[in-house]
């Protein structure tokens, strides 16, 4: 179900440090056809913070409601990567 998401959390600086959140693992999925977080600052995101493990589906920002199967691959292989 689709709904309007707030913006607060998304505008709330956050603070990371090496010792809590620099040593887990990263893994990104691009979404290569998403319009409201574009291929160009997802691969900013991914490489300002390097990431242990990067995937892309063709897929716009909704990738879940639109591209399900290929999404839930990616994440069960992902995540069988950090067994």
């Amino acid at each position: 179900m689709l709904t309007p998401e707030p913006l607060a959390p998304s505008l709330t600086p956050t603070r990371t440090s090496v010792e809590r959140c620099g040593r887990l693992p990263k893994t990104y999925i691009e979404l290569a056809q998403d319009r409201a977080v574009t291929p160009a600052w997802q691969r900013y995101r991914y490489t300002a913070v390097p990431c242990d493990e990067m995937r892309s589906i063709a897929a716009s920002h909704s990738a879940s409601f639109f591209q399900p199967d290929p999404l839930a691959a990616h994440i069960g292989a992902m995540a069988g990567n950090r067994k």
